[in-house]
């Protein structure tokens, strides 16, 4: 029996001596119907960015109609958690 729990993940970054941050990601909120739903969150304050990122997986069991719709969900995921946090010396 799967026990659903939601996989959670903060990241803390702490900037030293590399100057204002130029671009950060936008937020993300994608959801699959009741399957899966997935959360990225940035911000920043100072020097410190802040990353969450919470995912959750309602069915373990998928069906078959639904495999090229997880496909681009979980393309649509990688994309975002490889967008970049772009920085400028001061």
């Amino acid at each position: 029996m799967y026990v659903k729990k939601p996989i959670f993940l903060l990241l803390l970054l702490i900037v030293v001596n590399a100057g204002a941050q130029k671009s950060l990601p936008q937020a993300a909120n994608l959801a699959l119907e009741n399957i899966e739903s997935f959360k990225y969150m940035i911000s920043n304050s100072g020097n410190k960015i802040q990353v969450t990122v919470m995912s959750n997986i309602n069915e373990t069991i998928v069906a078959a109609e639904y495999y090229e719709v997880l496909k681009d969900f979980y393309q649509k995921m990688i994309e975002k958690q490889n967008e970049k946090i772009v920085l400028v010396k001061s």
